[in-house]
């Protein structure tokens, strides 16, 4: 250590504090065998290092964080979440909310059209609110599996028992389980960005995904005093003169008699036409 100019962020933080990261069943014992060493100079940019309780491995994790510099989170895309379809209540919840919807602004809405993106808005909603439920459901069961985990390690560290040991391989199983379900849904997600190491016709298709996403992102907006501004948080930028822009456009529109013939139910003798 002395030669390589490293110190151990752990000990340095909690001098006379301890602790352990590993436990063999075989022995019984608590050895701390797993370390993070860092140089002396990037402690100043580090948060409080932290030993985690033994969830998946036979060894625990050790956590702190480094900030080097701000970095703005890039805005996401929203993707409808498959794993829904798998969820029964989800659902029977999106039925009954949908005949709801349907049936309160199908007598308000006489254009179709307009129904159905407003029905594409509802549906989109639903989805975000009963994923966003889902996920602070699942969220806190997993701080209390964590919770219970540590606490009963701490027990163990002090007067190993067999029955506080069976115990905790249950919990260890339980929270195991889950992660395994979020490993999936996080691979299932992310799994867009990585089609580079994929076959070809990934990778085209990632790439071609890339270059739509790079196009449909706003990387600099001119205010009409003529400022550029690269800063990405938009919603200070002036809103009555982003609507009133597209009023400057000369922009192609259709006749009044076409919007009708557009807004018209199909009829039967225009249907082998149209197929």
């Amino acid at each position: 250590m002395l030669d390589l100019n490293v110190i151990d962020k752990w000990r340095v933080q909690n001098n006379n504090t301890k602790n352990y990261t590993f436990y063999p069943d075989r022995h019984k014992s608590f050895p701390r065998i797993d370390f993070v060493f860092v140089s002396p100079s990037l402690i100043p940019y580090m948060a409080p290092i932290d030993i985690l309780p033994i969830l998946i491995f036979d060894h625990s994790p050790i956590m702190s964080k480094i900030q080097l510099s701000a970095n703005t989170d890039k805005a996401t895309r929203w993707r409808y979440n498959i794993t829904l379809l798998t969820n029964p209540g989800f659902l029977t919840s999106l039925k009954a909310e949908l005949m709801e919807f349907l049936v309160i602004n199908r007598t308000e809405c006489d254009n179709p059209q307009i129904l159905w993106e407003i029905t594409k808005c509802f549906i989109r909603g639903f989805c975000i609110s009963f994923s966003f439920t889902l996920s602070k459901a699942r969220n806190k069961h997993f701080n209390e599996l964590e919770k219970q985990i540590k606490i009963l390690e701490n027990i163990q560290k002090q007067n190993f028992k067999d029955d506080k040991a069976t115990q905790l391989s249950s919990l260890k199983g339980e929270y195991n389980a889950l992660s395994l379900l979020k490993a999936e849904f996080i691979f299932h997600r992310m799994r867009q960005r990585y089609y580079f190491d994929a076959e070809t016709p990934s990778r085209l298709l990632a790439l071609r995904l890339k270059e739509c996403e790079s196009k449909a992102s706003i990387s600099a907006i001119k205010d009409n005093t003529g400022t550029v501004s690269t800063d990405p948080n938009y919603k200070h930028y002036d809103a009555p003169q982003c609507k009133a822009f597209p009023d400057g456009l000369n922009l192609p529109a259709i006749s009044q008699t076409d919007k009708q013939v557009l807004d018209s139910p199909l009829e039967l003798e225009e249907l082998p036409t149209a197929l």
